[in-house]
């Protein structure tokens, strides 16, 4: 993630204000009649499993939007080389996304399932935004709580996905819409370098993987630990 995250200094103060529109949003903001029109996406990794999701929802594997091995171990990462990880190149992004019937004038919900990994289930849905703001998608939106938040609201579920309605376009001038949202590789290291205090490099993951002390990613080195001077660690449970 830090490696889509992060040139010249030149170049760093000269890329443009984002222009992003507010993302989070509430059950009580998401009204039945803006039903037609949206769509409702619950992400994760790997094959759906969940036992309900909000009604007409399409399911969105981010495995799919990524560059991965298969099996996906250490040694097949090692082999797949530096791109390990890495969304994919712009017309193979634009072709998964018009597969799901996702253009860049229609709103997108993107909600997580609670179960046994709400930590990795948001992270995986916070993904899944900043993915639909890169390429360009002018409207997208988390739920905030999920869908146990639209339960207590009262709201109806249904045990089924459906399959999503492929379009012919994506739209948009350009592919990808919103390339400032992301940093590359050498502008962190700018950032790092001369420790420029109008940036600020966030790390969201566990402490136990901020520290180094462990993780349980199957294909990184067992030792780890973050960018130097990255000034905060958000675990994602107390952001949304």
């Amino acid at each position: 993630m830090l490696r889509s995250l992060v040139g010249s200094e030149m170049c760093i103060r000269d890329r443009p204000r984002l222009a992003i529109p507010r993302i989070i949003t509430s059950v009580g903001e998401l009204h039945p009649e803006m039903a037609e029109g949206t769509l409702w996406i619950c992400c994760g990794w790997g094959a759906p499993g969940a036992e309900r999701y909000l009604p007409n929802s399409v399911y969105v594997d981010l495995e799919h939007t990524e560059e991965w091995p298969t099996p996906i171990t250490r040694e097949a990462c090692m082999q797949h080389g530096p791109k390990t990880g890495l969304i994919h190149a712009p017309e193979r992004l634009k072709d998964r996304l018009q597969a799901l019937g996702i253009r860049v004038d229609r709103r997108c919900v993107v909600y997580t399932v609670d179960s046994d990994t709400v930590d990795m289930q948001l992270v995986m849905a916070c993904s899944l935004v900043w993915l639909l703001l890169f390429c360009g998608v002018e409207q997208v939106n988390l739920l905030d709580g999920g869908i146990a938040a639209w339960e207590e609201a009262g709201r109806p579920t249904v045990p089924d996905l459906v399959a999503p309605t492929p379009v012919d376009e994506f739209g948009g001038d350009a592919f990808p819409g919103r390339p400032e949202v992301r940093a590359t590789t050498e502008m962190v290291e700018m950032v790092v370098g001369r420790h420029l205090q109008t940036h600020r490099l966030v790390d969201v993951r566990s402490w136990s993987e901020y520290t180094g002390f462990s993780h349980d990613y199957c294909y990184m080195d067992p030792e780890g630990g973050a960018v130097s001077y990255t000034h905060l660690t958000l675990p994602t449970k107390r952001i949304v």
